[in-house]
């Protein structure tokens, strides 16, 4: 890329990836295009925080289909086009000097090509005009709607978008491109699982720093601190969720993530966390005793979680799905809390307040998907296929012993079994401890 990559490089915290890529991706959705339609695709919107904005992070699928991060970009696809070279038209913002005074330089359309390989590149204020010229050639719009687990409660661009033209052409049908993009996104490409292989890496290096210097009485917080500051020296934007350091009975707590209570002598401390690189997410959770060495009751609830974390490996295989298998998962912990006495032969006959018996103990999913988003694209019934990433996350949490333990890595699915993208990261018993005395 010449000055070019060069410039791109200090635009972004990690080296520039190959648009060949992303022109992949879209070749992806196109294929799946009807004839007689387009596809929209919208960046996010910037979110105010009072008097000034939240920091941006891009839409999930306009990055997989551009790479662009910039704000106030949308990107159209037509799929009727016979030169591949005209099946996408990329809008960004025309930079102008006075903006650029205030936020710093935006990309040109040259840049902008070299990042997504998209040749058109128009500006964001010809979009209105751009759609309209297209409108009278068509009969269906797919538009990228969200339909994540949280549903549609911000009136986001792409719903305003949906409203504005269901008013205003009724006679083109409005499609949701979201289901053609999760197949899709679901499937990693190689330079996909490298970007999580480096995400993953980072997180390992962060859990490593954590094993070093952690010590009774320092706050919850101060381990996020630790694991964030190797993420920014690591050249990490975000970390891919808000980040949990539960001691004690914290860690009973599903989605503790208030990080401010001070960490007694005895305390276990469970960490969930990973780091955001190039906008793909690595997922970890792990257990460490604070004085360096677990209880013998910690170390019970510690073995019986991972003895079913290498179960759920095995059967985290293409062909099954998530729904199949953590049903075999849910049985296997059963197991473990009987021979732990957490709960009675009755107890598994007759359920515990209308729930399996292991619920009380076990009650979240044994895995989900994982990508650009750490809770990514894809359904628990979807059937595994090579290249899908899944995290495998059994756990027990129990209230009255004073602690909790889950155990997660970042699973990749392959034609003969699965491979560990976190496998280096320190999940033993013994080495946890040595390391924590030695490193």
């Amino acid at each position: 890329m010449g000055d070019l990559g060069g410039f791109l490089s200090n635009f972004m915290r990690y080296p520039p990836i190959t648009p060949n890529l992303f022109t992949r991706n879209r070749e992806k959705i196109l294929a799946q295009l009807p004839e007689n339609s387009i596809a929209i695709i919208c960046g996010a919107d910037q979110v105010l925080r009072n008097d000034g904005l939240y920091r941006y992070r891009q839409s999930s699928d306009f990055f997989y289909l551009t790479g662009i991060e910039q704000e106030n970009s949308f990107l159209i696809l037509l799929p009727d086009k016979t030169d591949k070279n005209e099946q996408a038209i990329l809008f960004v913002r025309e930079p102008n000097p006075l903006m650029e005074r205030w936020e710093g330089k935006k990309l040109t359309a040259a840049e902008a090509t070299a990042i997504s390989g998209i040749s058109h590149i128009r500006y964001t204020k010809n979009i209105a005009q751009s759609i309209a010229e297209l409108l009278p050639h068509i009969s269906t719009i797919f538009l990228n709607q969200n339909n994540n687990r949280r549903g549609n409660q911000v009136l986001t661009r792409e719903i305003r978008l949906g409203k504005l033209l269901r008013k205003q052409f009724q006679n083109i049908s409005i499609k949701n491109c979201a289901p053609l993009l999760a197949t899709s996104r679901m499937i990693k490409e190689p330079e996909e699982l490298a970007l999580m292989q480096r995400a993953c890496d980072i997180t390992e290096k962060a859990f490593r720093t954590v094993l070093k210097n952690t010590k009774p009485g320092m706050r919850e917080y101060e381990i996020e601190a630790l694991l964030w500051h190797t993420f920014i020296a690591e050249g990490v934007s975000h970390h891919a969720f808000e980040p949990i350091v539960a001691a004690g009975e914290n860690s009973c707590f599903l989605h503790y993530n208030k990080n401010n209570c001070i960490i007694a002598p005895n305390d276990s401390i469970l960490i969930d966390f990973g780091a955001e690189y190039a906008n793909y997410a690595a997922d970890c959770t792990r257990v460490i005793p604070v004085s360096g060495k677990f209880t013998a009751q910690q170390k019970l609830v510690y073995n019986a979680v991972l003895r079913v974390f290498y179960f759920a490996r095995t059967q985290i295989v293409a062909g099954t799905s998530i729904e199949a298998y953590h049903k075999l998962v849910c049985e296997a912990m059963q197991e473990e809390l009987l021979q732990l006495g957490l709960i009675s032969t009755d107890d598994v006959k007759n359920g515990i307040n209308g729930k399996p018996a292991y619920f009380k103990y076990f009650m979240h999913n044994t895995s989900h998907f994982i990508g650009l988003d750490t809770h990514d694209v894809g359904k628990r019934s979807d059937i595994l296929k090579p290249n899908m990433v899944v995290s495998c996350e059994p756990g027990l949490y129990v209230p009255e012993w004073g602690f909790g333990v889950r155990l997660e890595s970042d699973i990749v699915i392959t034609e003969t079994g699965n491979y560990d993208l976190i496998a280096n990261i320190p999940i033993e018993i013994d080495e946890i401890e040595t390391l924590m005395h030695h490193e």
